[in-house]
């Protein structure tokens, strides 16, 4: 799963999830663009991704207006040439209800995590489907199938994102291009702490079939596959890094010493 002379781009690279999937990327030898609405903690990023021997560039970009990121593709292009994968993970994650939030809220969020996936999208896809390759990876969130009260506007540009994922991915599959979820469980990123304090984590590892929150290190793999050659095959998926919270129900802890007592006095 090398990457060697593809070119990637990973929206909100600059901090928590997409500065682990950037260092991914760059380390199996992409050449990777990250963007995000502040130049500072991208050039930080991408400074510590040089060191490392990753060849990056850090771009200012707001996905939300479509001249930013038509101004920010072109960048990429000049720089390493068109664009074979794009990683759509900017998003913002407000917490809050749906009977209280305001209105210019929600539709920041729907047009960052929702809007700001399709125009990166629609800007990458032409040179795309020019060499009949490429990978859009959209990532996406529990939330975006399961009800969750504290984050109405976030799960719904989620489920939307999903639901984009399958509809892109039945357009351009003809041309060698893939487009797949990716959808990671609950991560103690500096972002998330900073909204939901840093005992949410831990608190909701103890529901996860894993038994644990998940950790940044989780995801390498899997992007690695999504955005290589390997997953040819795939297209309008999710592949859920999520520990299970999505789909399993945990086992209870008394089930647990159930298997471990029964499994020890076989041993």
């Amino acid at each position: 799963m090398q990457l060697t002379g593809k070119v990637a781009v990973v929206t909100g690279g600059g901090s928590g999830l997409g500065r682990v999937l950037a260092a991914t990327l760059a380390g199996a030898g992409a050449s990777v663009a990250i963007t995000g609405r502040h130049l500072a903690p991208l050039e930080a990023v991408a400074g510590e991704l040089r060191r490392q021997g990753g060849t990056v560039l850090p771009l200012a970009c707001d996905v939300r207006s479509m001249q930013q990121v038509e101004a920010t593709v072109a960048a990429v292009e000049r720089w390493q040439g068109s664009v074979d994968i794009l990683v759509n993970n900017a998003a913002i994650f407000p917490p809050g209800l749906a009977a209280l939030v305001d209105e210019e809220e929600w539709v920041s969020v729907i047009d960052t995590n929702v809007n700001g996936a399709f125009r990166m999208a629609r800007t990458c896809l032409p040179g795309m489907i020019g060499k009949r390759w490429g990978r859009v990876i959209n990532v996406v969130s529990p939330s975006g199938e399961i009800g969750m009260a504290t984050v109405p506007a976030y799960g719904t540009s989620k489920g939307a994102l999903m639901a984009f994922t399958r509809h892109l991915a039945a357009e351009v599959g003809r041309f060698g291009i893939t487009v797949n979820g990716l959808c990671p469980g609950v991560v103690a990123t500096e972002k998330f702490v900073d909204t939901f304090t840093g005992d949410v984590p831990a608190a909701a590892g103890a529901a996860m079939a894993i038994g644990r929150a998940n950790t940044l290190e989780d995801f390498a793999g899997p992007l690695l596959l999504l955005a290589s050659p390997a997953s040819a095959g795939m297209t309008g998926s999710t592949l859920y890094v999520d520990g299970g919270i999505t789909h399993c129900a945990p086992l209870p802890p008394p089930h647990v010493a159930l298997i471990e007592q029964a499994l020890g006095s076989t041993s």
